[in-house]
Formats: structure tokens, sequence, C-alpha cells
């Protein structure tokens, strides 16, 4: 359980970010990746992985 706050936290902040900057420009993911890292004063290394079990969490098992 505690890793489901900074995962969904984490996940939600990067697809926001990334819709934010989609409208604007064509800057990529990993741009928002930077400016959540940034936001949140966390590596992006660590963004990413808090990121990549969202994922993992938000997939239909047998995928």
């Amino acid at each position: 359980m505690a890793l489901e706050y900074p995962a969904c936290f984490i996940r939600t902040a990067l697809q926001r970010a990334a819709a934010l900057r989609a409208r604007r420009d064509d800057r990529s993911l990993y741009e928002a990746t930077q400016l959540v890292a940034e936001a949140l004063r966390m590596p992006v290394e660590e963004v990413r992985r808090w990121a990549l079990i969202a994922e993992e969490r938000e997939r239909p098992e047998g995928r």
C-alpha cells in the first residue's frame, strides 16, 4: 500500500504534464517527466521508476 500513493500521484502528474505540453507544442513525455521531476524535486530516474510501477499496476492481468 505504501507504493500506491506515490505511483498513482506521479502517474497522474505525468499524464497531466504530457497533456499540457501536447496542447502547447510537440514536447515528448520524456520532457514532461523532467518537468514533473523538477516540480517534485525528485531525480528523473525516480519519477520514471514510479511511473513504470503505476503503469504495471494499471495493466489488466494476462498482458
